[in-house]
Order: C-alpha cells, then sequence, then structure tokens
C-alpha cells in the first residue's frame, strides 16, 4: 500500500482545437472559469494537428471550435476515449460536462 495515492495531477479535462485564439482564450476561460482544467495549443496549428496534439495531451474531451461552429455560435465536444461527440450552443457546453 502506497502512502501517498497515485494522482496524475496533469489530467485535462477538456483540450480546445481550434484556429481562432480569441475564441480558444474565450472558450478556455469559460471552461476554466467553472472548474474544468482546459489546455490550447497557443501557435493556431491547423486542425488536423491541434487534434493530434489533443489526444497525445490525455485530455478526456476535445472541444471544437472550427470556422463552422464559430459563425453558428457553437462549439462541439468529442469525447476522446468513446469518440461520441456533439454539437451544442456555446452557452449550453458547459451542460455536457455535468
Amino acid at each position: 500500500m502506497a502512502l501517498i495515492p497515485d494522482v496524475n495531477p496533469k489530467t485535462i479535462d477538456a483540450y480546445i482545437v481550434s484556429q481562432d485564439l480569441n475564441e480558444a482564450l474565450k472558450m478556455t476561460k469559460l471552461l476554466r472559469d467553472n472548474g474544468l482544467k482546459t489546455e490550447f495549443d497557443m501557435l493556431g496549428k491547423n486542425f488536423s494537428k491541434g487534434f493530434e496534439k489533443a489526444l497525445k495531451s490525455g485530455a478526456k474531451f476535445a472541444v471544437i471550435l472550427g470556422e463552422d461552429e464559430i459563425k453558428a455560435n457553437q462549439v462541439t465536444v468529442k469525447n476522446l476515449l468513446t469518440k461520441e461527440q456533439k454539437t451544442v450552443n456555446k452557452q449550453d457546453v458547459l451542460s455536457l460536462f455535468e
């Protein structure tokens, strides 16, 4: 029995995938302000590279803010374990993490 539990302090709840830095920052702030450990790539890499980084990060979810989502004021959240994804209005994104 270990005295210190095996805990991964780097567990990431959500990884933002977006080429729009402003939108990525807004979503990161929203999620962090609501207790979710959230990361994003400040370099604004292309979508496939950003998604690849999300997979490598160990995040539970990818929060996708592509051009189509931004224009429609929506966000797509993909569970990186089950591959299930859902698109919702931005103001409803927190309901997917409850």
